[in-house]
C-alpha cells in the first residue's frame, strides 16, 4: 500500500472495507460491517501482538472486498488464462446501470474462517493465495443433503461436534468422509467446481484473491439453479397468484433473493454474444479459414457463440419465460446462428451440426 504520494496512499489507507464478525452467527452467515482500511491493519497487528487470541478481541476477517471495482486504475493482477473465459464479470463489468463485479479482496488473521456454503448463482469460483495459508473442506454436489439439521437448516459449520450427535443431524452417516481436504499455500490456486459446498479457515494470517465466474461450460448447471430459486420465490407468494403481474413479481423478488433474474440471464447472453460475433465476423474477413486448434483465439470465439445459442435455446424451452423475453431471444438467436452459418471449417462441421 505505499505511495510516493500521500494523497493516493491515504485513499488506499481510508478505503471502506467489508469486515466479517467469525463470532457473530447471522442466519447462515456472519455479521458484517465496515471499516476503514487503516483501522483493519491496525486490528491485525494487534491480534497478532496478542498471538492471535481472540478472547477479548473478535476474529474478524476482511472479505468479499470489490477491490478492482473500487480502485479500476490500480492493475493489482492478471487473470489467469484457465479463468480468462468469465461471462459473469465480462457481462457485469458492461453494465451501465450498476457498477459492479464478482472480483474480490479476502484478507484474514489466523483462525477467521468463511462458513459452509456454495458459490452465487451456482458459479464456478477461483481463489489464489497471494500470502499465507489456508484449510479447506469440500463436499462433492449431492453431500450438502446429508449435512441438514432435524430442522432442515443447512449446517453452517461442518467442524462441528453436533456434526456427530445424530439427533442434530440425522443423515450425516451417509457421509462416507466430511469432506475433501486442501492445504492451499500460498502461491496456490484453488478452482471450486459449480455446486460444490465448502467451508474455508486460514490457518496463517492470508491475502487471496477470489472470483466466482461462469461461462457456457457451467451454464446448464446456473439456469438449473435460476429455475429453483424462482421455484421458491413461486411457492414462498403462491397465495397471491391470482394478482395481476404476478409473473413479473416473481421476477422482482427472483432478482432481489437470488441476484440475478431471467431478464438479466439473456442480457448476459447478449453481451457474450455479441462480442463474440463481433471477434468471428473479423476473423471471417481475414480470409484466414484455418487455424491449429479450437484453443486458438478466433476457434474461442465461435465456440462461445455455440454456448450461447445453447444458452438461449434453455430460454426458449421454459414455458415460464415471458412473450416479450421469448420475442427477443428468438430474434438474437436467429442472428447468431447467421454469424455460425458463415463459418467454414471442417473440423468444426460436425460439432455445429449437433450443437446447433
Amino acid at each position: 500500500m505505499e505511495s510516493s504520494d500521500g494523497d493516493e496512499d491515504r485513499i488506499y489507507r481510508m478505503a471502506a472495507v467489508p469486515v466479517a464478525n467469525c463470532n457473530y452467527k447471522v442466519y447462515n452467515s456472519q455479521h458484517k460491517e465496515e471499516m476503514y482500511l487503516e483501522n483493519y491493519i491496525k486490528y491485525l497487528e494487534t491480534v497478532k501482538d496478542m498471538n492471535w487470541d481472540f478472547s477479548s478481541k473478535p476474529c474478524l476477517y476482511l472479505k468479499d472486498w470489490h477491490f478492482v471495482r473500487d480502485f479500476p486504475g490500480y492493475s493489482a493482477y492478471t487473470t489467469p488464462i484457465f479463468f480468462t473465459s468469465d461471462w459473469l464479470n465480462e457481462y457485469w463489468k458492461k453494465r451501465t446501470d450498476v457498477c459492479d463485479d464478482y472480483q474480490f479482496v479476502y484478507l484474514g488473521p489466523k483462525g477467521s474462517w468463511t462458513p459452509f456454503h456454495a458459490d452465487v448463482f451456482g458459479s464456478y469460483s477461483w481463489s489464489a493465495n497471494v500470502c499465507g495459508k489456508k484449510k479447506w473442506l469440500l463436499f462433492p454436489p449431492g453431500d450438502e443433503e446429508n449435512l441438514i439439521d432435524w430442522k432442515g437448516q443447512m449446517a453452517y459449520d461442518v467442524s462441528s461436534p453436533l456434526l456427530k450427535d445424530k439427533n442434530y443431524y440425522p443423515k450425516t452417516s451417509k457421509l462416507q468422509k466430511i469432506g475433501i481436504e486442501i492445504i492451499q499455500e500460498a502461491g496456490e490456486i484453488v478452482f471450486v467446481p459449480s455446486g460444490w459446498f465448502h467451508q474455508v479457515w486460514n490457518l496463517e494470517d492470508t491475502i487471496s484473491i477470489n472470483h466466482n465466474w461462469m461461462n457456457g461450460f457451467n451454464l446448464h448447471f446456473i439456469w438449473k439453479q435460476l429455475l429453483e430459486a424462482l421455484n421458491n420465490v413461486e411457492k414462498e407468494i403462491s397465495d397471491c397468484k391470482d394478482m395481476e403481474g404476478w409473473s413479473d413479481h416473481c421476477q422482482v423478488i427472483l432478482k432481489a433473493h437470488h441476484g440475478i433474474n431471467f431478464k438479466e440471464f439473456l442480457e448476459m447472453l447478449d453481451c457474450v454474444g455479441q462480442r463474440a460475433s463481433t471477434e468471428v465476423e473479423s476473423f471471417l474477413r481475414s480470409q484466414i479459414k484455418e487455424t491449429p486448434s479450437l484453443h486458438h483465439f478466433p476457434w474461442h470465439s465461435v465456440l462461445d457463440l455455440i454456448l450461447v445459442v445453447q444458452g438461449l435455446k434453455l430460454l426458449l424451452k421454459q414455458p415460464k419465460v415471458s412473450s416479450d423475453l421469448c420475442r427477443t431471444t428468438s430474434e438474437l438467436l436467429t442472428q447468431l446462428l447467421s454469424t455460425l452459418k458463415n463459418v467454414e471449417n471442417e473440423s468444426l462441421s460436425e460439432l455445429l451440426k449437433k450443437l446447433i
